[in-house]
């Protein structure tokens, strides 16, 4: 069954996100021609500005990895 990934890309404390996404994800579900998967960026721990971005390649790695891996795209180098 094909995939459709919902990217939640909001990671403030007051997003509105939290509660839209389970209207979504439930709209997306009831569809019933795909399975659906959340993705939100507060689960990835990615640097933003902490890190020096070259430290922490594999982290952005990783996640586009997770996008590509149901898409068909190509891996990143």
């Amino acid at each position: 069954m094909p995939l459709r990934q919902i990217i939640v890309g909001s990671t403030r404390e007051t997003r509105a996100a939290d509660l839209v996404i389970p209207w979504v994800r439930r709209s997306a579900e009831k569809h019933g021609g795909f399975e659906v998967e959340v993705l939100d960026l507060r689960d990835w721990p990615l640097p933003m500005f902490q890190e020096h971005a070259g430290t922490s390649k594999s982290r952005f790695i990783a996640a586009r990895m997770r996008l590509a891996q149901r898409d068909g795209s190509e891996r990143p180098r």
